[in-house]
């Protein structure tokens, strides 16, 4: 009788300061989850055209970009990240300067956009044609380069002649030269190309096509295939 009487007198003792502290458990003091996600989208600065395969590292974890340019990394939060540590986020892409960024991690989620500067030489247009004046054939390139059209350091074209009768192809490169800025960013380069060359080299006429390459000082370039 006795021990049903104490119960009696303890239990609503129990409801009225908290049965967490006698259990040893409190619902509000929970640790939270020790990790979150961190997302967003890679896009190029100048373009807004998304950025696929974009290599994106945060300490040990990294992921890629997908077509659309979105990523996702599940990041798991160290002791040091809880005392608030600046975290960085490291983005690299084929041709595109790498972007570096630190932030803090709290305990929810971060999303976020990079935008990613783009580094190589670009090939706006480039045409070749005959100028009955001059009785040449000439080739004039537009190239844009973001970081200046000053930055441009090399330009060539790659035309192909041929042996008539004989199926025999050969490749000839011929530089081309600056001819005019059309803005801070973009610059014309023109060349001649000859009609022949050495012992009866033709200028490949059936299915012509040729190539330019450009190239700045830092050292970033591309290559583009053109009729």
């Amino acid at each position: 009788m006795k021990t049903l009487q104490l119960i009696s007198f303890l239990f609503p003792l129990l409801l009225l300061f908290g049965c967490e502290q006698y259990l040893g458990y409190k619902y509000d003091v929970q640790e939270p989850d020790n990790s979150v996600a961190i997302s967003g989208t890679i896009q190029n600065t100048f373009t807004g055209e998304k950025v696929d395969s974009a290599l994106i590292q945060i300490g040990d974890q990294k992921t890629y970009s997908d077509a659309f340019g979105e990523f996702r990394i599940i990041h798991t939060i160290e002791t040091d990240d809880e005392r608030n540590k600046p975290v960085t986020i490291l983005v690299t892409a084929e041709n595109y300067l790498p972007y570096s960024n630190h932030f803090l991690i709290y305990h929810e989620d971060i999303q976020s956009s990079i935008s990613l500067d783009y580094a190589a030489p670009v090939i706006d247009s480039s045409f070749v044609y005959y100028d009955s004046i001059t009785k040449n054939i000439i080739c004039h390139t537009f190239i844009t380069d973001y970081q200046g059209g000053y930055d441009i350091r090399l330009v060539k074209g790659s035309f192909f002649y041929e042996k008539e009768g004989e199926h025999i192809y050969k490749q000839f490169d011929i530089p081309l030269t600056y001819h005019t800025y059309l803005s801070n960013v973009s610059a014309e380069f023109t060349c001649f190309v000859p009609g022949t060359i050495g012992n009866g080299w033709m200028l490949l006429s059936r299915g012509f096509f040729y190539y330019i390459y450009a190239e700045d000082y830092e050292g970033y370039s591309v290559r583009v295939r053109l009729k």
